[in-house]
């Protein structure tokens, strides 16, 4: 690998502090050959170790559109269904689901969410050995997909563009999902025969 020296009373004062500063083992290499002072160092790491870059800026589509109050990991605390008309809510995946929602700034989320009590471990202690009641027990009781989403306010109305699924059907779908923002609360659903309720995680 090739260096080449640089006289610090050429470039002056302030480059020999960066050098200090970003990379001290480079003064370590010069050669005794050299002028008191002089620095040995390759070319391009002069630029590359006393510049830092600035960071990217955030998404700004994101940022300032109906997106940006979503943005976020949110806890569920509600996994209800109404089928058939019925009066009470049923609580499917029991009082107290556990998961998280995640809607981040470059237009991506996931979520994950199980039952409360969560599934036992299967009898036989291999997760690749269930019968077919525990291995469908854990499937309808667990639920996690993948994608990018989309907002429109005017209709109130959050699309989860998964790109992949537990529930296979999902998977290259555009699930639309009417929400409710309060707040640090956010509800997703049709409110009459299901709903999903978050609180954000601070």
């Amino acid at each position: 690998m090739a260096y080449r020296c640089i006289d610090v009373a050429v470039y002056g004062k302030s480059l020999e502090r960066s050098i200090w500063k970003y990379a001290p083992h480079l003064l370590s290499v010069c050669s005794s050959g050299f002028a008191r002072g002089s620095v040995m160092m390759l070319a391009v790491v002069v630029c590359a170790s006393c510049a830092v870059a600035p960071p990217k800026p955030a998404t700004r589509s994101i940022l300032h559109s109906p997106e940006s109050d979503l943005i976020g990991t949110w806890r569920i605390i509600l996994a209800d269904d109404r089928p058939n008309n019925r009066e009470a809510w049923v609580h499917s995946y029991g009082d107290h689901p556990r998961g998280y929602l995640i809607y981040d700034v470059s237009g991506h989320m996931s979520i994950q969410f199980g039952s409360d009590p969560p599934t036992p471990p299967f009898a036989s202690g291999d997760d690749f050995a269930e019968t077919d009641a525990e291995a469908r027990h854990a499937y309808e009781y667990y639920t996690a997909y993948f994608g990018t989403y989309t907002v429109d306010a005017s209709r109130g109305i959050i699309t989860h563009h998964v790109e992949g699924s537990l529930q296979p059907s999902y998977t290259g779908t555009d699930q639309e999902r009417p929400f409710k923002l309060l707040g640090d609360r956010l509800e997703l659903g049709d409110g009459q025969t299901w709903r999903r309720v978050f609180e954000r995680v601070k």
